[in-house]
């Protein structure tokens, strides 16, 4: 049990993460105090051994009293942060409950991210259902752009995605690089989560970071199923990057034969130059990917010379 100071008393939360601690500043497990000696008010932070404000009450009441609320609420702030990471939704619904905002931003250091996108990143279904019930933003953004179902596509929590999709996560939007979380899925290679965007309506045809399709990421990634659902979908086998590459440039240039495989199977030609001139061939041959190179040598000749 640790001790926090909310509404001008002391009360008592379980915190999870409080056995075996090796180091009590690196837990950021917190502790507020307020203490009267001699005249002085002192906010205390115990985990990071670092008192935060000192001031004279005799002198200076209502600056004290300003810093300390605001110490307490950046405190308080850090420890929501902290429990939605580590899906303590009992923790975290005594935090919202105590007065503590589901929207607060991380500030300390300055990537403006959510207690949701920080549940979301996890997968801790509960407590994002937790946090919701409080209003916090499905589509709110941190500095980079990311929304916490980006957050989740990216590393294929699904339940996480189905949970935001019902609660109106925006599909369409694009982080600071470009991506939708549908980029994001393909190109970790996580097919579930793909296959729920898609059905939740994501657009294949949504260009990412580069200009890359969903294609050219999937390909990236060289997760067969994801390849596969992309390739469902109708996609345009022959759309461009920001260098002239098809996905099959991207795959000859990766390595990735089984991908190449895939695509000349779904009828990607092999003539295509991109913007330096190179046929996928070319560019595996350039690149030493000699997997590749042997199922391009080995692909049937179409009629027809394809350039850019």
């Amino acid at each position: 049990m640790r001790s926090f100071l909310l509404a001008g008393r002391l009360s008592e939360v379980p915190l999870q993460g409080e056995s075996g601690m090796s180091s009590r500043g690196n837990q950021m497990a917190w502790r507020i105090a307020r203490l009267l000696c001699g005249g002085m008010v002192i906010l205390s932070v115990w985990g990071s051994g670092v008192p935060v404000f000192a001031a004279s009450v005799s002198r200076d009441a209502e600056a004290a009293r300003r810093e300390l609320a605001k110490a307490h609420l950046q405190a308080t702030e850090r420890e929501l942060f902290r429990q939605a990471a580590l899906g303590n939704e009992q923790a975290v619904q005594w935090l919202l409950d105590a007065g503590v905002h589901a929207q607060a931003r991380e500030r300390a250091l300055g990537s403006g991210a959510t207690a949701l996108q920080m549940a979301a990143a996890k997968g801790h279904v509960s407590t994002m259902q937790v946090l919701l019930a409080h209003g916090a933003d499905v589509n709110a953004r941190d500095e980079r752009g990311n929304t916490p179902i980006k957050e989740a596509a990216s590393r294929g929590h699904v339940a996480a995605i189905t949970l935001l999709v019902k609660g109106g996560a925006r599909l369409d939007v694009k982080d600071e690089l470009g991506d939708t979380p549908l980029c994001e899925a393909a190109l970790n290679g996580h097919g579930d989560a793909v296959q729920i965007l898609l059905q939740a309506g994501a657009q294949v045809t949504e260009r990412g970071n580069a200009d890359r399709t969903p294609l050219h990421l999937a390909v990236m990634s060289g997760n067969g199923s994801t390849i596969r659902l992309m390739l469902a979908q109708h996609v345009d086998l022959h759309a461009v990057d920001h260098w002239g590459n098809t996905p099959l440039h991207t795959a000859a240039e990766m390595g990735q034969a089984a991908a190449v495989r895939e695509l000349i199977h779904a009828g990607a030609r092999t003539e295509i130059k991109n913007a330096a001139g190179l046929t996928p061939l070319e560019v595996a041959e350039s690149r030493g990917q000699d997997a590749a190179v042997r199922v391009l040598q080995g692909a049937p000749a179409k009629p027809g010379s394809v350039g850019r």
